[in-house]
């Protein structure tokens, strides 16, 4: 006969429009019997079987799993884990004023997304960011050449904006000796 997982591992956090997977964790399967899960209670909505199921929840919601049939028709316990799912913050505001200056100058570039930290990047998407700062924090790279910067929300959670805002970056040449 089988007997109750003693657990759900998995990433149990995710960031809203993602997906984990969840495995069971302890017990045994009886000959014959399969593990299944389920939404709503143990024995509720069954959504799969197998050892690990892949789930891409739009809320915060709670999955069951547990060993049915087999030759002996044993039914144990559950094992339950609830998956939370974070909110993914907009795309940053940003200001206008501190994109326009002198060749060798530090800008003051500027984006707003309150509680979340702002994520630099050279790129419309994709790559890594060139830099991080708080929420209302400026910031400074030179005035090197004229391109444009983009940034991204990321949030306590770890969830990160779909979309950059950008801010084109304007460089006033040196006069001429």
């Amino acid at each position: 006969s089988s007997s109750a997982p003693s657990g759900v591992s998995g990433t149990l956090s995710i960031c809203n429009g993602s997906t984990t997977s969840l495995t069971v964790s302890g017990g045994t399967l009886g000959t014959g019997a399969q593990w299944k899960w389920y939404t709503g209670s143990c024995g509720g909505t069954l959504i799969d079987s197998g050892a690990v199921i892949t789930v891409s929840p739009t809320t915060t919601k709670a999955y069951w799993v547990r060993a049915e049939g087999g030759s002996c028709s044993s039914t144990t316990a559950c094992a339950t884990a609830t998956v939370t799912v974070n909110a993914v913050p907009a795309a940053p505001t940003t200001s206008p004023s501190g994109n326009t200056g002198c060749e060798g100058t530090p800008a003051a570039l500027r984006g707003y997304s309150v509680g979340n930290t702002i994520l630099w990047y050279k790129q419309a998407s994709g790559g890594s960011a060139v830099d991080s700062t708080a929420s209302h924090a400026y910031y400074t790279p030179l005035f090197d050449t004229t391109h444009t910067y983009y940034l991204s929300a990321k949030s306590g959670a770890g969830c990160e904006s779909s979309q950059r805002a950008s801010i084109a970056l304007t460089v006033t040449p040196a006069p001429a000796a």
